[in-house]
């Protein structure tokens, strides 16, 4: 991993800073401390940023490329000046995925039938990103991520209130409903029951909430109250049903702010047509209808 980093480093009084820094580092551990190096290597806050983004996912999960990228434009990484299209935004981000890899602070996933990209992030890797993200541990109540829903309600965390970021994988439990929003700006839930749907109501509190990801491993309606999240930038809706579709196209028109809107659900056909204009500010759309006889 160091050699990778400094592959490209030519000076010898390069080396030499770059040695004293592994040599006399007072980090938590030896071993986070020579997997920062290879972090800080990196050319830029950008890539750092999408480095540590990786982390939200569970230890060796192979994250859709495609997905990854949506969700670090919808984060506001990947916008400048010179880069205002969703075209200009994605190939920037799969740039930033070939840099990642020599780095060692990713790994690359054999192509799936589909032939869609993948990447996961070894576990210590994962640890030491969830490290960094947490303040290099002083502020270890800023990041939450668990492989399941169980595991965070066990979880040693007294004060929702302070957690910025939340991720969970599989099994939400009803408790979502007691978190406090206040300073939350990214969401990522994947759930099993429909109740998880309805511990949501209070996700309208969420006002600084920029990204949400809410996957559905049984169908079940799109919460109204997404539309009062104005700041929301990033918004994935997978495996849910438009029963209530008049409404729900109403409040989404209320997100004025989104850059990226994924839709996976059934009779897609009836959205608006005004809906997308609507959107002004959207530079990656997804809409995948959903076969009328799945469950």
């Amino acid at each position: 991993m160091v050699g990778s980093a400094m592959a490209r480093v030519k000076s010898v009084e390069a080396w030499e800073y770059s040695k004293n820094n592994l040599t006399t580092s007072d980090r938590e551990t030896e071993v986070f401390s020579i997997l920062k190096f290879s972090y800080d290597q990196l050319p830029d806050k950008t890539l750092q940023k999408c480095s540590l983004y990786c982390a939200l996912y569970p230890e060796d999960y192979e994250i859709q490329v495609s997905r990854l990228i949506d969700k670090w434009i919808g984060e506001g990484f990947l916008y400048n000046e010179r880069m205002r299209s969703g075209h200009d935004m994605c190939s920037h981000g799969g740039s930033i995925i070939e840099t990642l890899k020599p780095s060692c602070l990713s790994e690359k996933v054999k192509d799936n039938i589909f032939l869609e990209r993948s990447v996961k992030m070894h576990d210590v890797i994962c640890d030491m990103a969830l490290w960094i993200a947490c303040d290099e541990g002083r502020n270890k109540l800023k990041v939450a991520v668990q492989e399941d829903g169980w595991a965070m309600s066990q979880a040693n965390v007294k004060d929702y209130g302070m957690v910025e970021t939340i991720s969970i994988m599989k099994g939400v439990e009803p408790w979502i409903q007691s978190i406090a929003w206040t300073n939350l700006t990214t969401l990522l839930l994947k759930f099993d029951t429909p109740d998880t749907i309805y511990g949501l109501g209070n996700i309208q509190y969420a006002r600084q909430l920029k990204v949400l990801e809410l996957f559905a491993t049984k169908r079940v309606p799109i919460p109204t109250e997404i539309g009062g999240l104005n700041h929301l930038e990033y918004l994935s809706l997978v495996n849910f049903k438009l029963t209530n579709a008049p409404d729900i196209w109403r409040e989404l028109e209320n997100l004025k702010n989104l850059k990226v809107f994924n839709l996976s659900a059934d009779h897609i056909r009836v959205t608006p047509l005004g809906l997308i204009p609507n959107l002004q500010q959207v530079k990656v759309c997804r809409l995948i209808s959903i076969c009328n006889s799945a469950k």
